[in-house]
């Protein structure tokens, strides 16, 4: 049983060292990194809208039926950098996060998306719990952009 100690300890340290930048992934912060959040993150509730390819409708910041209302749920500062084609901002970290979302219909279809997937997922978790039931992660914006079809933009 000892000299299975040893090897434990590699894969318990191994573990713990593979959720680091999961766990730092999509924070607002400047020493972010430049990856995308695997696909592992990208949460998708049982009745969620589809995430296949779509293109935008461009009218008042929703997409096509298929992917339901956008949401970029990034600080303003980074929707502004560029977000996905018929998007609407509401920042997960602002303090009218719960406010503006409980203006939305709790019937209606959601597709969330952040840098990496992180904050969206919160999100979908926040949006579920006050009884919203067709929600979708679609992970970071590069990777929605290539899932969804849709480009990346700058008003």
């Amino acid at each position: 049983m000892t000299a299975r100690r040893p090897s434990l300890v590699f894969f318990a340290t191994l573990g713990a060292l593979a959720l680091v930048p999961a766990l730092s992934a999509c924070s607002s912060t400047p020493s972010e990194s430049g990856s995308t959040a695997s696909s592992a993150s990208a949460s998708v509730s049982s009745d969620s809208a589809s995430s296949g390819s779509s293109s935008s409708s461009g009218s008042s910041g929703q997409a096509n039926t298929a992917i339901g209302t956008l949401i970029d749920v990034r600080t303003p500062e980074e929707f502004a950098d560029g977000h996905l084609k018929g998007a609407t901002n509401i920042d997960f970290n602002g303090p009218d996060f719960a406010e503006k979302i409980s203006e939305l219909d709790k019937d209606g279809e959601y597709t969330l998306y952040c840098r990496s997937g992180r904050r969206s997922g919160l999100a979908l978790e926040a949006m579920k719990a006050a009884g919203f039931t067709k929600v979708t992660n679609a992970g970071g914006v590069e990777q929605a952009s290539k899932t969804l079809g849709l480009d990346i933009v700058k008003d």
